[in-house]
């Protein structure tokens, strides 16, 4: 095993998952957890499943798209059902849920659902923030996770973001979902990139040299990294092995290093997209960003705004500088730090530069 690499494996039906997960082939083509230290907590959780017990309860994975919340969530109940054939499982989205009260309000069975929810073994909600302003499907909810935290019955669900942070939610509800144990997730790191890179070849049955492999999950000085997370790396796969078939050639260093540069987010990232995404993101005003006004908040989002137009975009400090509010390249430069700094020693910090960046790259 590569150091500071883990695998979990995950008890995943093909089947399974909502309408949009099974749209994501990689996610359950895996059918695995592969992380590193970046998400370490995940294999205490694995671990604390095991136990007879929970010692955590409900547990929540929140984190970006890509992260695999889904993935694990629906994978370690999976691997709990296994272990426990005869227990009852119930797993929804929360869509789902919604859905699902609507028709027993509809068909006077609200005690049949009410029931249904709170005599689970395991309960799995993926997508908390879809309950968001249905305050009834949510007292429903907040009422079934007392009766099974009460008689110790397992919780799992994931979320967008940490429940207490996401808008519309009943505050009896997050609180109740933030009781237990939260646990951040984020896109993998170059080790585990690595790794995925290899096990999704290897799915695929295609032949990649090394260097391949470390070009699309690292990058190249000539070749910035942007390849995060698993259905990015799938999809990077899944167009190299057509473009190789159609030529008649093997998937070489060339051939993944035009691939990326022809992908490359600096072909869709702007400064003033950059701008306006970071603006709305803290609820400022893009003449703020660009200004002059030293207020904590505008100083760390114009921070984050102009690392982001460092790494998304071709544009030179003196260019970013200039765009935002005409600061010279050294003071570019000294935001740039602060904030490579601050997703080191910040989860939060580090979840919305993801979360940024995958909403500025999008087509």
């Amino acid at each position: 095993m590569v150091s500071g690499v883990f695998s979990i494996p995950l008890e995943l039906s093909r089947n399974g998952g909502n309408q949009q997960d099974r749209k994501n082939g990689s996610t359950w083509m895996l059918r695995e957890f592969v992380s590193g230290d970046e998400n370490a907590l995940v294999r205490v959780v694995a671990e604390a499943l095991r136990q007879g017990r929970p010692l955590y309860n409900p547990i929540v994975f929140y984190g970006p798209a890509g992260t695999g919340k889904s993935l694990l969530a629906q994978g370690l109940a999976g691997n709990w059902k296994k272990a426990n054939p005869r227990s009852r499982m119930i797993a929804m989205s929360g869509a789902d849920l919604v859905r699902h009260f609507a028709n027993a309000v509809e068909t006077d069975a609200v005690s049949e659902f009410r029931g249904r929810l709170q005599q689970a073994t395991l309960l799995v909600v993926d997508g908390i923030e879809q309950l968001s302003g249905n305050e009834a499907a949510q007292r429903e909810l907040v009422l079934a996770l007392d009766q099974l935290t009460e008689r110790q019955q397992r919780v799992l669900a994931t979320a967008s973001q940490l429940p207490t942070e996401i808008g519309g939610l009943l505050p009896g509800l997050a609180s109740r979902l933030s009781a237990g144990l939260t646990v951040p997730l984020s896109a993998p790191g170059p080790l585990a990139r690595q790794r995925i890179v290899q096990r999704l070849a290897a799915v695929r049955r295609l032949q990649l040299s090394p260097q391949v492999v470390q070009l699309l999950a690292c990058g190249s000085p000539a070749v910035p990294h942007f390849l995060n997370t698993v259905p990015q790396l799938d999809q990077a796969l899944s167009r190299l092995s057509d473009t190789a078939a159609l030529a008649g050639v093997p998937i070489d260093e060339q051939l993944a290093e035009n691939y990326l540069r022809e992908e490359s987010p600096s072909r869709h990232a702007t400064l003033k997209s950059i701008a306006t995404q970071v603006a709305q993101h803290f609820q400022v005003k893009t003449a703020e960003l660009r200004g002059a006004t030293r207020r904590q908040q505008i100083v760390r989002a114009r921070g984050i705004a102009m690392y982001l137009a460092r790494t998304l975009t071709d544009n030179s400090l003196q260019q970013v500088g200039k765009y935002f509010g005409d600061r010279d390249h050294s003071t570019v430069l000294h935001a740039c730090r602060k904030t490579e700094s601050l997703l080191d020693s910040d989860p939060a910090i580090r979840e919305t530069v993801n979360i940024l960046a995958e909403q500025i790259c999008s087509p």
